[in-house]
């Protein structure tokens, strides 16, 4: 990842290069509720599908903001196996 070709915005969510990390900032809660995933643990297939799993379960996990979320992941870490991986 070249974090000077990243976009820096998906919906809710936006990449923080400082922390190497994507947040989200969570609709329809006060402005400073958050939620952030740190992209060193987002490695594997499954670590990303656990992510997006997690962020289902959650009561603001709508197919939106999954859909936004899906979309960085795989601007920042990539969302294919890497060779080797098994998926």
């Amino acid at each position: 990842m070249n974090a000077e070709t990243v976009k820096s915005f998906w919906g809710p969510w936006h990449y923080s290069a400082k922390y190497k990390m994507l947040v989200c900032q969570i609709p329809d809660f006060p402005k400073h509720a958050t939620y952030e995933i740190e992209l060193d643990r987002c490695k594997t297939s499954a670590e990303k599908c656990d992510w997006l799993a997690q962020i289902a379960e959650k009561t603001w996990g709508t197919p939106e903001v999954l859909g936004y979320l899906v979309q960085a992941l795989d601007e920042t870490v990539g969302l294919r196996p890497e060779a080797g991986e098994r998926s």
